[in-house]
């Protein structure tokens, strides 16, 4: 091992007898292929970074926007309830009117980055508000204190139909491959 050691270290190396103009452009060459790979790795982390950030803040936003649509479907219950858990009529039409700003903020947002995310939005939240209109009349015309039934969990058809469309709809936005977008484009196209 030694010897061979030895043998490494004696041998010149091919740069080392090379001169002259040759030398020169060889170490230039090599520098600059090192600057440019540094540059393009530089650029190509920066992309996917922000790539990466977009991606989970529209994750984060469309998963706020999906809560709210929802929320609409526990106002029920709360009208059930409200008399016999102490909220007022007032406190809960601030909630409604609250939840109805919310829902109108997240479809305009994501109508700004997206024209299909805002209809597929829209087509779960009016599906959701659809569903339980008439149980919510029925709930506001009810005396909850004169029932137990306000105690009792009601049963609510739920449109699961609409909620799986908006979260087929935020996965194909939200994914890399790009016939999944077209497709996203292609389902939520205006109707005439």
């Amino acid at each position: 091992m030694k010897l061979m050691i030895h043998y490494i270290a004696a041998t010149p190396s091919p740069s080392a007898s090379a001169t002259g103009p040759e030398d020169f452009s060889t170490k230039l060459a090599i520098a600059v292929v090192g600057i440019l790979g540094t540059l393009v790795v530089a650029l190509l982390s920066a992309f996917v970074g922000r790539t990466l950030a977009v991606r989970d803040r529209r994750r984060e936003q469309y998963g706020e926007a999906y809560k709210t649509a929802v929320e609409w479907r526990e106002m029920l219950h709360r009208v059930r309830r409200r008399k016999t858990n102490g909220d007022g009529d007032a406190d809960l039409a601030q909630k409604f009117h609250d939840l109805h700003e919310r829902i109108a903020f997240h479809e305009g947002w994501i109508g700004s980055e997206s024209e299909a995310m805002r209809r597929a939005f829209r087509t779960l939240q009016t599906a959701v508000r659809d569903e339980t209109r008439e149980d919510i009349q029925k709930a506001w015309k009810a005396d909850a204190t004169k029932s137990t039934e306000a105690l009792e969990p009601q049963p609510t058809t739920v449109n699961r139909a609409a909620d799986d469309a908006f979260l087929k709809a935020v996965r194909r936005h939200l994914s890399w491959q790009p016939w999944r977008r077209v497709a996203l484009l292609w389902s939520q196209r205006e109707k005439n």
